[in-house]
């Protein structure tokens, strides 16, 4: 084992491999992604990908500004994301 600590339901699935797996929705875990579609603007700046890992500590707003904030550097931009997500 490396040590990293793994997320497991039940015992038995990994929460990456749940999406799409039905028979663990009794866990909590919903096998229907959430999804929207918008078309891109020539004023869109950037895109930010995540789940409710992030949705559910960061808002909207917040995220914005991490990445108006981050001078373009996407790196820098995910990194204080997530560093705000875990706080």
């Amino acid at each position: 084992s490396s040590g990293a600590r793994e997320l497991r339901i039940n015992g038995e699935l990994a929460v990456t491999r749940a999406l799409g797996d039905e028979s663990y929705e009794k866990w909590g875990l919903l096998h229907e992604p959430e999804f929207g579609f918008r078309l891109r603007k020539r004023t869109d700046q950037y895109l930010v990908v995540a789940s409710d890992g992030l949705w559910d500590m960061v808002s909207e707003f917040t995220a914005s500004e991490i990445c108006l904030g981050s001078g373009g550097d996407v790196k820098l931009a995910a990194t204080n994301l997530v560093e705000l997500a875990h706080s």
